[in-house]
C-alpha cells in the first residue's frame, strides 16, 4: 500500500500510524486482505504502540465480519483503557482516538447500546490541550455532532438530535463538495423531524 511503502523514512511510530491508516483505509473499501497486512505491518513497525493499534484494526476487521456489537465493544474496550491512563499509546497517533470513537459510536449504536456509543463521544467535551490529539478532535467536532444527532434521532429524542444537527450546519455553512451529502442529509433529518435547524 502506498501509505506503508513510505514507512521505511518515517521511524517505528511513523511505520506504525502509516499501516494503522491503510487498515482504516482499507476497512472502509471492505478490503480483508488490505486490513490484515496493514495489521502485519503495525504489528512489524517496532512502535511501542503496536499492540493497540493492532487492537483497533482488529475491530474494524470484527465490523467487517458483520459483528458490529463485538466490534464496537472491542474498540470501546481499547478506548475505556487508554483514557484511564491518558491515552500515552496514541500520544504518537493523534487520529487513533477519533477515528476509533466515531467508528465504535456507530458500531454501538447499530448494535443497540446508544448510552454507551454517547458515552464514547463525549470526548470533545473534555479540555482540549492535554493530549496530542486535541488539535484532530477540535476538526472533527461536526462530525461528532452529526453522529450524537443521528443517535439521538434513533432514540426518538427531536430536540436533542436537533442541538447535535444545528451545530453541524452552523460549522458545515460552506461545504467543500465531498461534505455536501452529509449536509444534504442533515437537511433532510431536520425538514423530516420538523425541527428548526436555526
Amino acid at each position: 500500500m502506498a501509505a506503508t511503502q513510505s514507512a521505511s523514512r518515517a521511524g517505528a511510530t511513523g511505520a506504525a500510524e502509516l499501516a494503522w491508516l491503510d487498515g482504516v483505509l482499507a476497512a472502509a473499501r471492505n478490503d480483508r486482505g488490505g486490513l490484515a497486512a496493514a495489521t502485519g505491518a503495525v504489528q512489524r513497525s517496532g512502535d511501542p504502540a503496536s499492540a493497540a493499534l493492532s487492537r483497533s484494526l482488529d475491530a474494524f476487521e470484527a465490523a467487517l465480519t458483520g459483528d458490529i456489537r463485538r466490534a464496537g465493544e472491542a474498540m470501546a474496550s481499547l478506548e475505556w483503557e487508554q483514557a484511564a491512563v491518558s491515552a500515552p499509546a496514541f500520544d504518537g497517533h493523534p487520529l487513533v482516538i477519533a477515528v476509533d470513537r466515531l467508528a465504535a459510536a456507530r458500531w454501538l449504536a447499530a448494535a443497540g447500546d446508544p448510552e454507551q456509543a454517547l458515552r464514547l463521544l463525549r470526548w470533545v467535551d473534555g479540555p482540549f490541550l492535554l493530549h496530542s490529539s486535541a488539535l484532530y478532535s477540535m476538526m472533527l467536532v461536526p462530525l461528532v455532532d452529526l453522529e450524537r444527532g443521528r443517535i439521538e434521532e434513533a432514540r426518538g429524542r427531536a430536540e436533542a438530535a436537533a442541538v447535535h444537527y444545528r451545530r453541524f450546519l452552523e460549522r458545515y455553512d460552506q461545504p467543500a463538495e465531498r461534505q455536501r451529502p452529509l449536509v444534504e442529509e442533515v437537511r433532510g433529518r431536520v425538514a423530516r423531524n420538523a425541527v428548526a435547524p436555526s
